[in-house]
């Protein structure tokens, strides 16, 4: 028998800003400049999206949904200002891909639905529907930064391109018979 408090629980959070995408490059920027935000360390894969899959996020985040729209940094010292510890890396954990798909989409260079963003009507004010959640914890050591990464990555199984294939049949069929 195993019981719910035999779990080690990583902390939730200490900082959560929902962060619009019209202040999106500002933002990181600030992060990179004033607190050192590394957005690719050591442990990160790097950027591993092709220009087509970072479009197609694009795309997808441009309807407005409620899942993927998550980042997840780690400062050991958020929020904890008197904390002293070796690890003082501000890195990011997880949401590269998305990050770097959107930030290239604002940057002008990729598309999304054929369009570059400067020529969206309405350039310079993108609507704030249109935003990523930061969430920034402050795990002390990156031993505990490392296993939060793998604990984030280890477990899914990416789609196979037949079985993407198989459900656009089956959605084909469905608009057929509809």
């Amino acid at each position: 028998m195993y019981h719910w408090d035999t779990i080690k629980k990583f902390p939730h959070a200490n900082y959560r800003v929902t962060a619009p995408w019209s202040h999106l490059e500002r933002m990181i920027k600030d992060y990179q400049d004033d607190q050192g935000l590394i957005l690719c360390p050591d442990f990160q894969r790097g950027h591993v999206w092709t220009e087509e899959q970072q479009i197609r996020f694009v795309e997808f985040a441009l309807k407005g949904p409620d899942s993927g729209l998550e980042i997840y940094l780690n400062h050991p010292n958020w929020m904890h200002f008197s904390r002293k510890t070796k690890y003082n890396e501000f890195v990011l954990v997880d949401g590269l891909q998305r990050l770097t798909a959107v930030l290239k989409f604002l940057g002008n260079e990729i598309p999304a639905y054929g369009c570059w963003r400067k020529d969206y009507t309405g350039y310079a004010h993108i609507p704030v529907d249109h935003h990523f959640n930061i969430n920034i914890a402050s795990l002390p050591t990156k031993a505990e930064v490392l296993q939060w990464y793998i604990d984030f990555n280890a477990g899914g199984t990416p789609h196979d391109p037949l079985e993407i294939e198989r459900v656009k049949k089956l959605l084909e069929e469905e608009r057929d018979a509809s």
